[in-house]
């Protein structure tokens, strides 16, 4: 994880962190890579509630490409979600972007599988597996330079 992430503190309260880009190797034998990049600036209109900022993730695998556009704001028109495999394009228009909608769904979610018993999207093993690339991310940022998995493997547990 290779991650380079500008702070700036927003009127009235709070930071956004942008702007940013963060990339990334997965691990294993073929080569798949990921990049996220945040478009921010405090005096640019970008028509989100609550960040003046926007969020573009690609994901490089060995059988196709993976766009994300659009998770905090919609800065360009564009589709949401763009996937190249086999040779072919496919555009997804209607689907949530708001990134606040995750949390609060996720969190909903929790709240119903304590409640009622049942499990939750996001298994203990996947945030295992999540939680060292966020970690690594900031380490990145706050470092200056490349931060590898196992660096912070240790810290999740």
């Amino acid at each position: 994880m290779h991650a380079f992430v500008h702070t700036f503190p927003l009127p009235g309260g709070g930071v956004c962190d942008g702007p940013a880009v963060r990339s990334w190797r997965y691990d294993g034998p073929v080569p798949r890579l990921g990049s996220w990049q945040v478009v921010a600036c405090l005096g640019m209109r970008l028509g989100s509630g609550y960040c003046p900022r926007d969020d573009r993730m690609e994901t490089l695998g060995s059988e196709g490409v993976l766009f994300v556009h659009g998770c905090t704001a919609r800065m360009i028109a564009e589709p949401v979600l763009v996937l190249y495999r086999d040779g072919e394009t496919r555009a997804f228009h209607d689907l949530e972007t708001d990134g606040w909608t995750s949390f609060r769904d996720g969190a909903a979610a929790f709240a119903r599988a304590i409640r009622f018993g049942g499990a939750v999207e996001e298994s203990p093993e996947g945030a295992r597996t999540t939680l060292p690339m966020v970690l690594a991310a900031g380490r990145s940022a706050g470092e200056g330079r490349a931060v590898r998995r196992a660096e912070v493997v240790g810290a999740v547990g």
